[in-house]
């Protein structure tokens, strides 16, 4: 299917990554279940009823708001691990880091690593972590966290780091000439990530309350295993999206067209483009399979992923539109996280919401004026 971007005129932008997330309530419910057994704590003792209990009276909801102190406004501050680490169970620090700044914290299931941080001011903190995935598991990288010898709050029970997925820039054929699906390669390689709610029910970075001075953290695996690197401190300043500004029309005509089934990578292997036999999608065949869109029973859970790479010959603004279906939830829209470049262009592009539609039909992002907002 092609995703028509009939945005106008100029733009240069040799590489735009176009990351669309499922932030809706709708699919929120569908990877992680509130009842689900906390892996972190399986093992230990703590009960269905104990688990129950905190989340309904110490989830991040009801935490932050007890919260006494503002946002870090400040600069991000990176704090290199190898000066972070005092010790664990099983965890390690090695000097095999694949090219890494310094030396790394090596975690497998069972592990557990403390580290000492220093906050410049009592505050308000999103905390990210360089990591390195070790193994070729398909599934994401979880683990728990203890602020200053306690969960701060319900979701730090459970944080996942999820790995970068690559598609191949090919057509795989069975016997009868039909397109078929192949497996993504798991790209093996240093990533960042803001510990966020495993269920993207907040699908913004959680805040953690820090006060002046050291800190410790206690991070505890379950499942894969990977290279810890550096963390880093950020506050308004690193996350605050800008507000839009509205530009003038757009005076060209150039068109952009990406075809949906070619996407560049993903955050999760699961996702994949499937066959429809539509004669609205592109491309069509009446005799043959061809993958033409993506299957949206891999594509539903908060948090998923998918990465668009394209070339544009002229800098400038554009505006972006989609060809789409979304039947799955009768009146109520999906939401989703429009990224350029790894960030969200402006405000309005957090959490736009794809109407539901049981046929399918262009869309133009457009402002609260319903008119097409312009990105550069």
């Amino acid at each position: 299917m092609r995703i028509k971007r009939s945005y106008r005129f100029i733009s240069f932008l040799l590489s735009i990554i176009l990351a669309i997330s499922y932030c809706s309530f709708a699919f929120a419910q569908t990877g992680d279940q509130s009842n689900q057994t906390d892996p972190a704590n399986a093992n230990s003792g703590y009960s269905e009823t104990s688990y129950t209990s905190e989340m309904l009276t110490n989830n991040y909801t009801l935490a932050s708001s007890r919260y006494q102190t503002g946002m870090y406004a400040g600069d991000r501050i990176e704090i290199p691990i190898n000066t972070a680490f005092t010790g664990g169970s099983g965890s390690e620090l090695t000097s095999e880091n694949f090219k890494y700044k310094n030396d790394v914290v090596a975690l497998e299931i069972g592990d557990t690593a403390v580290l000492s941080i220093e906050a410049p001011e009592a505050a308000q903190y999103y905390i990210s972590f360089d990591y390195y995935p070790t193994s070729d598991n398909v599934l994401p990288i979880e683990f728990s966290m203890k602020l200053n010898g306690e969960f701060p709050f319900f979701e730090a029970r459970r944080f996942k780091f999820k790995s970068t997925w690559a598609y191949k820039d090919e057509v795989t054929l069975d016997r009868y000439g039909n397109e078929i699906v192949t497996m993504p390669d798991k790209k093996i390689q240093w990533e960042n990530m803001y510990l966020m709610d495993a269920s993207y029910r907040h699908s913004e970075p959680l805040a953690f309350e820090l006060k002046e001075g050291k800190n410790e953290l206690e991070i505890k695996f379950s499942e894969g295993s990977m290279l810890l690197g550096n963390i880093y401190l950020s506050g308004i300043k690193e996350t605050d999206i800008p507000v839009y500004q509205k530009n003038q029309a757009m005076a060209g005509d150039k068109i952009i067209t990406i075809e949906a089934e070619k996407m560049t990578s993903s955050n999760d292997s699961s996702i994949r483009p499937i066959a429809e036999y539509d004669t609205s999608l592109t491309p069509y065949s009446t005799s043959k399979k061809v993958l033409n869109v993506i299957d949206s029973a891999s594509f539903n859970e908060a948090g998923q992923t998918i990465n668009y790479t394209f070339n544009v010959e002229e800098a400038g603004y554009y505006y972006i539109a989609f060809r789409y279906r979304q039947p799955n939830k009768t009146d109520f829209p999906v939401f989703c996280d429009i990224k350029i470049d790894g960030a969200i262009p402006n405000e309005l592009l957090q959490a736009y919401p794809f109407d539901y539609t049981r046929s399918y039909k262009n869309l133009t992002l457009k402002d609260r004026d319903k008119e097409p907002i312009a990105v550069y």
